[in-house]
């Protein structure tokens, strides 16, 4: 992502599985939608020279926007999605979720 920064584009993806998701820490922008600080991890991840991962900040600013899929007679599904476009004035939450699910597949 900060290669994407560096570039001055923006990103909307979805968060990966693994990354927790607590309601108690960041800063609320909207009903579903936060300010998160990520941090640099300790150790250099696989992936990533030393080099590259040297060159990283320590913290990261991100905007986290959840919502709920819902289909009759299936689960509700809850998608969460991170995203460099921090300004909810200029980027509204559903207009992000909009473009996201326009997005290309494959």
């Amino acid at each position: 992502m900060i290669t994407i920064k560096k570039l001055d584009c923006n990103a909307i993806f979805r968060k990966h599985q693994s990354r927790t998701t607590t309601m108690r820490k960041g800063k609320f922008a909207g009903d579903c939608d936060k300010l998160v600080t990520w941090y640099k991890p300790k150790k250099c991840p696989k992936g990533l020279s030393k080099d590259e991962f040297d060159a990283l900040p320590p913290t990261l600013t991100v905007r986290e926007i959840y919502y709920y899929i819902v289909i009759p007679a299936f689960r509700t599904g809850r998608v969460s999605l991170i995203t460099t476009l921090l300004n909810t004035t200029t980027y509204p939450t559903l207009e992000i979720v909009d473009i996201y699910g326009k997005r290309a597949c494959c």
